[in-house]
Order: C-alpha cells, then sequence, then structure tokens
C-alpha cells in the first residue's frame, strides 16, 4: 500500500511540475516570432521607398545615353532624311514596387531583445525611355523596343527590437545586389 501511495504522489507532482512548466513556457515571448513578424511588416511598408532606391542603383549601374536614328523619306522623287535624337534610359520605380516579392529569413538572436533578420527582395524591371518622356511620347513604337529586361534580389539586413517591435537599423549590403540582364523578349525567340 505504501509503495502505491508514493507512486500515485509522485506521478501527481511530476505532472504539477509539467504543467507549470508547460504555463509558463506559454507565458513567454516568442522574439523570433516577433522578428519575423516586424521583418514582414517593415519589408511591405517600406516597399514604395525600396523600389525607389533599386531603381536609383539600377538607373547608376545600367542606365545609359541611347542614340537612335531614324531614316525618313519624305516623298519618291526627294531624298530620305536622317533624324537622330539621344534619350537617357532608366529602372521604373513603379515597375520594381509592383513586381517586388519579398522572403524572410530567420531570426538570428544577437542580444536580449535584439534580431538580426536578412529580407531578400526578388524583383524584376526594365532599363528604357522613362515611361512619360517626350522621345516615348513622339515615338512609342520605335523607343519602345529600347528596353532591356533586368532580374534578380537584393538583401536588406535588419536590426530589430523584439521588445518595442520596431526596426531600429536596416541596411543593403553592396555585396548582396544580385541583378543580371535577362534576354529581351522575342529578341532571341
Amino acid at each position: 500500500m505504501r509503495i502505491r501511495y508514493s507512486m500515485t504522489i509522485g506521478t501527481m507532482i511530476g505532472a504539477a511540475l509539467l504543467v507549470l512548466w508547460a504555463s509558463s513556457a506559454c507565458g513567454e515571448i516568442d522574439h523570433e516570432r516577433i522578428a519575423e513578424d516586424v521583418a514582414r511588416e517593415w519589408a511591405m511598408t517600406e516597399a514604395e521607398d525600396i523600389s525607389e532606391e533599386i531603381a536609383a542603383m539600377a538607373t547608376k549601374r545600367y542606365g545609359r545615353t541611347a542614340g537612335l536614328r531614324v531614316s525618313v523619306g519624305l516623298d519618291p522623287t526627294s531624298r530620305r532624311v536622317t533624324h537622330k535624337e539621344t534619350f537617357d534610359t532608366v529602372a521604373d520605380a513603379a515597375q520594381i514596387s509592383d513586381t517586388i516579392g519579398w522572403e524572410i529569413g530567420s531570426p538570428i538572436r544577437r542580444t536580449e531583445g535584439r534580431y538580426e533578420v536578412i529580407a531578400t527582395a526578388s524583383i524584376s524591371f526594365d532599363v528604357g525611355p522613362p515611361k512619360y518622356s517626350d522621345i516615348n511620347r513622339r515615338m512609342p513604337g520605335i523607343v519602345s523596343g529600347f528596353k532591356m529586361p533586368y532580374s534578380g534580389s537584393v538583401e536588406f539586413k535588419l536590426e530589430i527590437d523584439t521588445n518595442t517591435k520596431v526596426v531600429i537599423a536596416s541596411s543593403m549590403p553592396p555585396m548582396s545586389v544580385n541583378i543580371r540582364q535577362m534576354p529581351q523578349k522575342g529578341f532571341y525567340n
């Protein structure tokens, strides 16, 4: 009878300790989940500004001044007239914003309540004449062929305070930029 009594009390004490441990674990803050949620919210709210930043970088790196020479015949008896035009090419931030996709990395604990998260933006865009430029307005069919498609990814390193639930620092490491030129649609196909 004594052995049975001890086992029952031991089992009850063990069960009580297990319930106590489980309830205290449920009450703890899940800092990793908070860091992921804050990173996702940051990505959604900052997408427009990030698109502007990526477009400026892409324009600087891939934009150029393009030349266009068009020969026009005035009438059957006259000679052909050559029209020369130059224009700048740029990356369109609105197109980047429309195509941006996010992947949020696993949070890495740096100190108590501070986590680092890598947010990777997948992007695609064209470098071409500005959408509302004079050259595009005057020669839309001709100039549209001057667009070069690009795609790639850019990483943003986020430092997150999980106690205040804010991103306290963000940076785009230059080595994380991975952008490549794609074949023009219809050019090789």
